[in-house]
Formats: structure tokens, sequence, C-alpha cells
């Protein structure tokens, strides 16, 4: 009997021991997790203590009975969870540098005689009173023309900022519409009285500018007043390209008069002159462009139109149509 007492003695020692670790545990922020082994036996259940963390899930407590042996365990760490950055984390690649103008693919054109082709062209622009204007009713009925811009609008003198980004606006937006642009030189000289440097400054002058506001090349030349010289053939490395009708729309500055113009006397493969200078020049082309095509014509730029016609375009030579 005196030893099952001191049996009850120790058992009971054994058990104030654990209660007092319990509690201090509790006291120390501490809380326990049963967790059940795989295999279900209840002798390998064990207790594990696992300190509070923030953010974290809680297992739930199990009450053991006091047929099971406890004891005081490590947990097994969770597996480690390699993340992935997905597409929307990564840092967006900033694009510099793109081209200022995205060029649209060229439609092929047929010459066997059943369209009818003009080229649309206009000098001394690109101009906040017009070119916007024309740009519109050609992007409206998917037709083209061709731009025979000035380096400086307002020579001698420079153009403001504001202005030089307006017109930089206008000839991009031109590109974007398959249009073309030309070159009438740097300030609209008359090229005969010119010197061979002078002559090339005032024609390489512009292509370097349609160059910096558009990203593309300007291979034609219309010299200013249509006036050239065998200095002009041999020192202009480009095509020179003139006109078949001239409406005169800078001297009448009348949209009917310049609309008349036109379709009297337009038949296939012609160029014609306008200038995007003037609003009366716009009210026309908003006349002028359905017209023609209710009538069977289309569109073009003038590189197109002798490339439709099969004609080749030389530099130092002169065209005024394709036929």
């Amino acid at each position: 009997m005196q030893f099952v007492d001191e049996r009850l003695v120790v058992m009971k020692k054994i058990f104030l021991a654990l209660v007092s670790i319990f509690v201090l545990l509790a006291l120390c922020g501490c809380t326990t997790a049963f967790i059940n082994a795989p295999d279900r036996d209840l002798n390998k259940n064990m207790i594990v203590i696992a300190s509070k963390m923030p953010h974290t899930s809680e297992a739930p407590t199990a009450v053991p009975t006091a047929a099971q042996t406890f004891f005081v365990a490590t947990a097994t760490p969770l597996p480690t969870i390699a993340l992935q950055a997905t597409d929307a984390l990564k840092t967006q690649e900033i694009k510099t540098d793109a081209p200022k103008t995205a060029i649209p693919t060229q439609t092929p054109y047929v010459n066997d005689g059943t369209v009818k082709y003009v080229a649309l062209t206009f000098d001394d622009g690109p101009s906040s009173r017009a070119t916007g204007r024309i740009l519109d009713v050609l992007d409206a009925y998917d037709s083209k023309a061709t731009f025979f811009v000035v380096g400086k609008s307002n020579p001698p003198n420079d153009d403001s900022e504001a202005l030089k980004k307006t017109r930089w606006d206008l000839m991009n937006r031109a590109v974007r519409l398959g249009c073309e642009i030309g070159n009438h030189t740097m300030e609209h000289k008359h090229l005969p009285d010119l010197s061979v440097d002078e002559m090339t400054y005032q024609v390489e002058g512009v292509v370097d500018i349609v160059k910096q506001a558009t990203g593309t090349s300007c291979n034609l030349v219309r010299p200013p007043y249509g006036d050239k010289s065998q200095l002009v053939y041999d020192t202009v490395k480009y095509p020179l390209i003139l006109w078949s009708i001239d409406t005169l729309d800078w001297k009448t500055r009348n949209a009917e008069s310049t609309y008349k113009e036109v379709m009297d006397k337009v038949r296939d493969g012609d160029i014609v002159l306008m200038h995007d200078i003037y609003a009366t020049t716009a009210d026309a082309v908003e006349m002028i462009v359905p017209e023609l095509i209710n009538r069977g014509f289309k569109l073009v730029t003038v590189s197109e139109l002798f490339r439709i016609k099969g004609i080749e375009l030389e530099a130092g030579k002169f065209n005024r149509k394709a036929y």
C-alpha cells in the first residue's frame, strides 16, 4: 500500500507540474494545438506549442482524453511556397523614340482602264486655316493627296514653337492617312535666281524638317512658281513635279470657281494644283472630292499616280501629268 501511495504522490506531482506548465504557457501568450498523426493512432497524438503570430491562421485546439499520452513535440514546418511575379506585377517597359508616324499599308491599284486616277496637290502649307479641313475630307472619303510643304511659313523669320508644333502635327496626320509630303523649298524662293549652295539649302532644309517631323522621306520637289532652269535640273536631285490643272485658287479665293476649274477639265492622270492656306480652298475641296468619286475617279498621291501609270519619275526632270 505504501508503494501505491508513493506512486499516487509521484503522479500528483507530475500532474501538478504539467498544469503549471500549461498555466505558464497561457500567461506567455502561447496556445496548444492538438494534431492527430496521419495513421490516426491515438497513442501518437501530440500537442504542438505554437506562438500566436499576426496575420496567420490558428489551428483549432483539441481537448485530449485521459487515456491519451501527452508529450511536447516540435511541429514540422510548412513547405515553402515559391512565389512568382505575375505579369501584372512586372515593371512595364516604357518605349522611347517610337516612330512618329504609323504609315498605312498602301492599297494596290490597277491600271486596266476601269478606274480613273487623279492627284490633288496642295502648296505652301501646312496651315491651321485649311490643311486640317482638307484632311478631314480625304479621311471621310478614303482618299489621298500630296502636300508640297514649305520649311518656314513666315520667311525670313522662323516660326514660333507653337506654330511649328501645329505644322508638324498636320504633316504627321497627313502621312497617317496615306498622303504624301512633297518639298516646296524652305522659303518659297525663285530657284533659278539662286546659287547652287542656296538652292541646295532651300531643298535639303525641307527634307530634314519632314524627316524630323514625320520620320518619312520627302522625295518630290515642286519648284516655287513652277520655275526651272538647267541649273535647277543639275542641282536638285529629286524629280520635279508641276501640274496639268491650275485652279488659280490663290487668285480668285472663290470656292465655286476652284470647283468649276477642276470639274470642267479633269481627266485620268491629271495633277491638280491648289493651296492649303486658304479657307476657300478647303470649301472647294469639300465639293471636289465627293464629285470626283461620283465620276469614277480614285484620288491618289503623285508617286502612286505615276507608279500606276507605269511612268518612271527621274531626278532632275519635271512632269506635269501622268499621260
